[in-house]
């Protein structure tokens, strides 16, 4: 091999093996709401955030994995240069206490940039937030009797709520018949 191909080779190795180059970088990870608070005996459902800068990326895709510090699992997470940089993954913590959430690249694909450790909080249902956080209400979104929290429309102190359906249909009379569309019942 002619040297001018070596140099080359080599170049071309010594630029791909770069974190910088060979994967994306996270650049950043958050947890919301944190401290979260139990309600009762429902744990809450904490967004995990991640933000990974393709940038010059070699890779076409890199992975990034979260353990939630509880023992339990979450998804996987991919980027590259078709998927968004920012993303975000829920999860519910069981019970109150202090855990260690670390968000690092996954595999030999992993993203660089990582390990990132985030410290989530789970305080027990009626604890009073301490100094300068938010207070329980919002943190924990809740819903009216009668309607359900639209788990993923949860984001900070924004959320969503859906009418439960009813446990049984509409007695109609005068030859009319029960109905359900687009979250709407009645008798036609």
């Amino acid at each position: 091999m002619n040297k001018k191909v070596q140099l080359l080779a080599w170049s071309l190795l010594a630029l791909y093996t770069q974190p910088s180059l060979a994967a994306g970088q996270i650049t950043s990870a958050s947890a919301q709401p944190n401290p979260a608070f139990m309600r009762g005996n429902t744990g809450p459902q904490v967004d995990f955030t991640v933000h990974v800068n393709m940038g010059a990326a070699l890779a076409a895709t890199c992975e990034v994995i979260i353990t939630p510090g509880d023992g339990g699992k979450m998804p996987r997470m991919l980027f590259g240069q078709t998927n968004p940089s920012t993303q975000t993954v829920h999860y519910v913590y069981r019970e109150a206490g202090t855990y260690r959430a670390r968000v690092e690249g996954f595999g030999t694909g992993g993203c660089g940039g990582g390990p990132r450790d985030i410290t989530v909080t789970v305080r027990a249902a009626g604890t009073t937030p301490a100094a300068g956080t938010a207070p329980a209400a919002a943190a924990a979104p809740t819903c009216p009797p009668g309607w359900n929290l639209v788990p993923t429309s949860v984001n900070g102190a924004r959320y969503s709520c859906t009418a439960q359906p009813p446990q049984a249909p509409l007695a109609c009379q005068g030859g009319t018949k029960y109905f359900t569309a687009n979250g709407v019942i009645g008798c036609r």
